[in-house]
């Protein structure tokens, strides 16, 4: 369940110059979907310094290089559990195109309902015909290729629309574990062991199975995961909550392209914008990179609270406060990182004893008053 108090519709060319600060989508976005793929790796663009990083303490030009990006580095805690314990759930296909060999030595692209040219080149704000699907239903489920030996019908599974709200630019896995609604420009995912959201996040309130997402920061990423491999979310006696917002170095100015010879912009021969509108970096800036921090509050459902703690972290993953919750009826609400200066939080939760030894208990509690009324009967 997803509800928004506002309704984003930035420029492209703004939404260009925030996302160069950024690039956070990138790795929350390639393991979900990877998973839901059933992938068996991850490939990601990191194009390092030529120098060592105490000699190039800064941003790069580069737009893929997120390894040296710090909003993007400090996210592999969560990504790595939720990518080794599978946390998102592999897909049935629900889109194989299938390939003759004379569809192979035609000289224009195999026809197919998958992503039409136009859709992507334009950012969705042309819609595909009702016989097509745009580049988003990778979001629904697995899609794949199939070679076969003669010209086949691509195989689709039944009832994608379901899923693909192409018009509302809103699409959902069908496992319900993943959300991108392109509309408002973020990603929800919704796991048992693993629930966040990135993207364009501030001013709205975002629902998962078992938190609430309040921020006030216009964009960024928040996640929750359990620490305990074993456990859920509700159930789980450790967490862990990250909050990383935009990063970029000390006085990087943006501009438009058509303000710089073009000559300078490396991707100028490769986009679809016209330097009118599309955003450059004109200064890349100095040293200290500076991140923003992600303000605003969560809310928790967990299940037998009897006590929670929760500690502010270092980069290092060591305690250096202790922050007080408030706890009230299986709910724990509390600040985001951002608020504290920080970028992440441990919560430690307390469990009420429960099950066998409760019984337990009430058994011999029983047993005692039973033997102490035979008894006094007795004498």
């Amino acid at each position: 369940m997803i509800t928004s108090s506002r309704s984003i519709r930035l420029r492209v060319a703004e939404r260009r110059r925030r996302s160069i600060s950024s690039l956070m989508e990138a790795s929350f976005s390639m393991t979900s979907i990877g998973l839901l793929h059933g992938w068996d790796g991850l490939i990601q663009f990191v194009l390092l310094p030529t120098r060592p990083p105490r000699e190039n303490p800064i941003l790069g030009g580069d737009f893929f290089n997120v390894g040296e990006n710090p909003s993007v580095v400090l996210q592999y805690h969560t990504l790595a559990r939720l990518w080794h314990r599978k946390d998102v759930q592999e897909s049935e296909p629900v889109f194989i195109r299938r390939i003759s060999p004379e569809q192979i030595n035609m000289p224009s692209p195999i026809p197919s309902k998958l992503m039409p040219e136009v859709f992507f080149l334009t950012g969705g704000d042309e819609v595909p015909r009702e016989d097509q699907y745009g580049y988003m239903l990778p979001v629904v489920g697995k899609v794949g290729n199939e070679f076969v030996p003669v010209t086949t019908p691509h195989y689709e599974k039944e009832g994608i629309n379901r899923y693909l709200d192409q018009e509302g630019k809103v699409a959902r896995s069908i496992n319900g574990q993943i959300i991108w609604d392109w509309g408002q420009g973020y990603m929800l995912i919704n796991s048992p062991k693993t629930q966040g959201i990135c993207g364009y996040i501030g001013n709205a309130s975002i629902v998962t199975e078992n938190v609430e997402f309040l921020t006030t920061t216009d964009y960024g990423l928040i996640t929750l995961t359990t620490l305990n491999d074993q456990s859920d979310i509700k159930n789980s006696k450790r967490l862990l909550l990250t909050a990383l917002g935009r990063a970029r170095n000390t006085n990087t100015k943006y501009g438009l392209a058509s303000e710089r010879d073009q000559t300078t912009d490396r991707n100028a021969h490769s986009v679809s914008l016209a330097p009118e509108h599309r955003v450059a970096v004109l200064e890349l800036g100095e040293t200290p990179i500076i991140t923003e921090p992600i303000i605003g509050k969560v809310r928790l459902k967990l299940k037998k609270i009897k006590a929670v703690k929760v500690f502010v972290l270092n980069d290092l993953g060591e305690r250096v406060d202790e922050i007080m919750p408030v706890v009230k009826s299986g709910t724990v609400e509390l600040d985001l990182p951002g608020n504290y200066k920080s970028r992440f939080l441990e919560i430690e939760v307390q469990k009420q004893k429960t099950g066998v030894y409760s019984w337990l208990t009430f058994g011999i509690i029983l047993f005692l008053i039973i033997r102490k009324k035979y008894t006094s009967r007795k004498s």
